[in-house]
């Protein structure tokens, strides 16, 4: 013969049954059972509220969650994601508590479980970690415009065939987005219309940095081109990371991800309805979007224009009076000891400085951009690192 089974439903129902007999107490019925008395009186209530149609466990939750967001705030956190697609929780809190500082807003962890209820967030899979980037080359970028940075994001295909290259111009101590201009190349005369405009509108700032490629660098000595050479003469000192080192302009390189994520994908029709969209995320980055770095707060908030006017004049350059001054000639030589030492074809018809060293060994300048070391046993200039 098998074993009867049970389960908490059918003891249940035979508890009561019993009950209904009224032949056995309430405490004896219990002790039967191996349950309390108060949980007996509860199951008799049951019945005589609802009878024995559901005699199952129910949810122990409350009925009412004293600590629930509120429908509005939910439905504004809602709302301000779709306004901003790309941005996080912790970005969608920040942007509230600056814009409406008198509503109480919930953590930003709340926040992510009421974006994933929602399906408003990407997974992103498992993290790798990475070793920290390298921050101590931008340790003096102090105050605004004393450090612009410059890039250009990676091309992609328009709707129309025709690629386009971003360039973007960032104050890395304001982190405000100067510019996002699509051009259809990168070659050195758009670049020069870009930072002509950018220098009207914001002043000169004290540094340029960017990466050694083109237009902003070239193999001549000194990693000389024909754009930094612009900026010399306009009293803006470029400087540049080392080759494969991206993380000495991390700052910049995160930017980029943000901004393919948020208008390159998919991409426009042409570059004018790019460009749009281009301009649009600028005005929401500096203005609205919070920056963790900065406290939470927009760019905007932080940048100021810098007291240095641009004039549109070239500038000559002046060196100190210990220095040899030698103008290069038109075939990129320079004469030293009634010796031709070449120096570069860009730099024909400007001065240079050279600034004793060692015995025989001169550092060469093109204003304050180093060149390298003229080496008079060897009748060169020495490109550094050689």
């Amino acid at each position: 013969m098998p074993w009867h089974k049970t389960d908490h439903v059918s003891e249940r129902e035979h508890f009561l049954k019993a009950w209904l007999t009224g032949r056995h107490s309430m405490t004896a019925l219990c002790r039967a059972f191996g349950i309390s008395r108060k949980t007996g009186h509860k199951w008799v209530y049951r019945l005589k509220m609802e009878g024995m149609t559901d005699l199952s466990d129910r949810s122990r939750a409350r009925h009412q969650q004293t600590h629930q967001t509120p429908e509005s705030i939910t439905q504004t956190l809602i709302n301000t994601k779709f306004a901003f697609p790309d941005w996080g929780p912790r970005k969608v809190v920040a942007y509230l508590r600056n814009t409406q500082p008198d509503s109480c807003w919930p953590a930003h962890s709340t926040v992510s479980e009421i974006f994933a209820r929602q399906g408003l967030v990407k997974h992103r899979g498992n993290r790798r970690y990475k070793s920290p980037a390298r921050t101590a080359p931008l340790s003096h970028a102090s105050e605004p415009n004393r450090v612009w940075s410059v890039d250009f994001k990676g091309d992609f295909l328009l709707g129309n065939q025709k690629r386009c290259y971003p360039l973007t111009v960032f104050d890395n101590y304001s982190r405000y987005l100067l510019d996002c201009k699509g051009l259809y190349s990168t070659h050195t005369a758009p670049v020069i219309a870009a930072f002509e405009r950018l220098f009207y509108d914001y002043g000169l700032p004290d540094y340029l940095r960017s990466d050694n490629g083109s237009p902003f660098a070239s193999t001549r000595i000194g990693g000389l081109s024909q754009f930094s050479l612009w900026l010399l003469k306009r009293g803006v000192m470029p400087e540049r990371i080392r080759p494969g080192r991206p993380q000495e302009n991390g700052r910049h390189e995160r930017f980029h991800r943000s901004l393919k994520a948020a208008v390159c994908k998919p991409p426009k029709g042409d570059l004018s309805a790019q460009q749009r969209a281009f301009n649009h995320y600028q005005f929401s980055y500096n203005n609205y979007r919070p920056h963790e770095a900065l406290n939470d707060t927009p760019p905007a908030q932080h940048y100021t224009r810098s007291p240095r006017i641009y004039t549109g004049e070239e500038q000559e350059f002046h060196y100190p009076d210990h220095y040899v001054i030698r103008k290069v000639r038109s075939d990129g030589n320079m004469k030293w000891k009634q010796l031709p030492i070449y120096v570069a074809n860009l730099l024909a018809g400007e001065y240079i400085g050279l600034e004793p060293i060692d015995d025989g060994c001169w550092m060469t300048y093109v204003s304050t951009l180093k060149l390298g070391i003229l080496d008079e046993r060897q009748k060169r200039i020495i490109r550094p690192g050689q």
